[in-house]
C-alpha cells in the first residue's frame, strides 16, 4: 500500500479516465468537452459502454423541456399527463435559434465544469486517505513486531479504514454528481421557458416563481409574498438579478435559475391583470380574492 509519485500519478489519471466517462454518460459528451477519438479511446479501455454516449444531451433537452412546459402551461395543460414520446416529438421538430443554441452551449460548459471540479476533488480525497493509510501501515508494522497476534487485527483495520472511508465518499460524491445534474438540467429548463416567454411576449411580460409545496425557507421568503402567495415580477427584473453566486443568504434575490441547489421553484407567465388564489392557481381578476 506504500504510495509513490509513480503509483499516485497512475492514479489521479485512473481516476480522472473514470470520471470523464462518467460525465460524458450523465452530462453527454458536448459537456464534458470529450471529442470522438477521446470516446473511441474510453470505449476500447472499457470504461464507457460502446454507444452509451450518443443521444444523451440532459441540459440540451433540459432546455428545450422549458419552451414545451411553458407552451404546455399557456395551454392550459399539465405537461405531468404528456408522454414522454410527446416531448420528444415536440423537441425533434424545434428549430433553435443562434441564441438558443448559445444559451444551451453555455449551460453545457457550466455542467462540464462542476463535474471536472468534482473528479478533481474525488482524486484529492482519494490520495489523501492513501497517503493517511500507509503511515498507519508503517506504524502497524511496528506493533506487528511487538505482537505477533496483533498482526493480522492490525492489517483487516487498515483495509477496513480504507474501504469505510472510500463507501462513505462514494456516497458524498453520488450525493455531488446528483446535485449537479439536477440543478444543472432545471436550470436549463428555466432558462428555456423565460426564453420562450421573452419571444412569444418580451421581457416586459409578468412572470412568478412558484415554489413546490415543500419548499426551504429560503425560497419561500424570496418568492412568496406576505400572503403566502406568489410574488409577481417582470421577466426583465428576473434576468436582471443574474444568479445569487457570491451573495450571502439573506441577500438572495429572485432569479431565473435555481437560487440554490436542488431548488425547484418553477417559472410562469401571468396574463395581464391576472393573478394567484391561495391554492398558487393562476386565475383572471374577477376570482383573485376568492
Amino acid at each position: 500500500m506504500i504510495t509513490t509519485p509513480e503509483k499516485l500519478k497512475k492514479l489521479r489519471e485512473l481516476i480522472a479516465k473514470h470520471m470523464e466517462a462518467l460525465g460524458v454518460r450523465v452530462l453527454g459528451a458536448e459537456s464534458m468537452g470529450a471529442t470522438k477519438l477521446e470516446i473511441e479511446a474510453m470505449e476500447r479501455e472499457g470504461i464507457l459502454p460502446k454507444g452509451s454516449s450518443l443521444e444523451v444531451d440532459p441540459i440540451g433537452d433540459g432546455y428545450r423541456f422549458g419552451g414545451y412546459r411553458a407552451k404546455a402551461e399557456r395551454g392550459g395543460r399539465s405537461v405531468i399527463d404528456h408522454k414522454l414520446s410527446d416531448f420528444h416529438r415536440a423537441a425533434g421538430s424545434m428549430a433553435l435559434s443562434r441564441v438558443e443554441a448559445l444559451a444551451i452551449e453555455n449551460a453545457r460548459q457550466w455542467a462540464g465544469s462542476y463535474a471536472v471540479g468534482l473528479g478533481n476533488r474525488m482524486s484529492d480525497q482519494i490520495i489523501s486517505v492513501l497517503n493517511a493509510e500507509d503511515m498507519k501501515l508503517r506504524q502497524d508494522m511496528v506493533q506487528m513486531i511487538r505482537s505477533e497476534v496483533a498482526r493480522g487485527m492490525a492489517t483487516r483495520d487498515s483495509l477496513d479504514t480504507i474501504s469505510a472511508n472510500l463507501r462513505e465518499m462514494t456516497g458524498d460524491w453520488a450525493r455531488d454528481w446528483r446535485r449537479i445534474v439536477s440543478t444543472e438540467v432545471h436550470n436549463a429548463q428555466e432558462v428555456g421557458a423565460a426564453q420562450d416567454i421573452a419571444e412569444t411576449f418580451g421581457r416586459a411580460a409578468r412572470v412568478a416563481k412558484i415554489p413546490n409545496l415543500d419548499a426551504c425557507p429560503d425560497c419561500r421568503r424570496v418568492y412568496l409574498d406576505e400572503n403566502e402567495r406568489p410574488k409577481t415580477y417582470t421577466l426583465y427584473e428576473l434576468i436582471s438579478n443574474g444568479t445569487n453566486v457570491g451573495r450571502k443568504r439573506r441577500a438572495w434575490l429572485p432569479t431565473i435559475t435555481a437560487i440554490h441547489p436542488w431548488c425547484r421553484c418553477r417559472l410562469v407567465y401571468l396574463p395581464e391583470g391576472w393573478g394567484f388564489n391561495k391554492d398558487w392557481e393562476i386565475v383572471p381578476p374577477e376570482e383573485l380574492h376568492l
